[in-house]
């Protein structure tokens, strides 16, 4: 893809991309960064673009899937990061809730594609069912059905190592 074929058909989905962006994570700063990481990925992988039909759909699943990495970093960390006490007590409790953090994305990371999709949107970018529908394809009855699921079986494997 071309230098100025990129510009038409990628970057003018921006401002749809970082409204995603903002709704996602919910800070003008974090949706700034997480369009312009989206972009330089793309930019970086400008080569396997020139097939894809829909490209607002691509760029839009692209950001998304960037915020819930970036949601996930960021929520596996906050424990530890906001510690101001050296309070033995606190700082135990914050490693026991960090590993449970780590197992839940551990089990997450095991679940079916579109349930994880789902349940990350749900989860860690607190989409509603119907922005999850929208932004997926999928219908609205699925979303339900995909995170009952999913839910149902983080359930059952977070209680078995817990």
């Amino acid at each position: 893809m071309t230098h100025e074929r990129f510009k038409t058909t990628i970057l003018t989905h921006q401002a749809d991309m970082y409204r995603l962006a903002f709704k996602v994570t919910h800070n003008a700063d974090d949706a700034s960064d997480m369009v312009q990481d989206t972009f330089v990925n793309l930019w970086n992988r400008r080569d396997e673009l020139d097939g894809i039909a829909n490209t607002h759909a691509y760029c839009m699943t692209a950001v998304r899937n960037r915020c819930l990495v970036y949601l996930r970093t960021r929520h596996i960390l906050m424990p530890l990061d906001n510690e101001d006490s050296t309070d033995s007590m606190e700082a135990d409790s914050a490693i026991r809730h960090g590993d449970s953090v780590n197992l839940l994305n551990r089990i997450i990371d095991t679940l079916p594609p579109n349930q994880q999709m789902v349940i990350k949107m749900s989860t860690f970018a607190q989409c509603s069912n119907d922005e999850i529908a929208a932004a997926t394809g999928l219908s609205d009855a699925n979303v339900r059905t995909l995170l009952s699921r999913a839910r149902h079986r983080i359930k059952e494997l977070f209680s078995k190592y817990n």
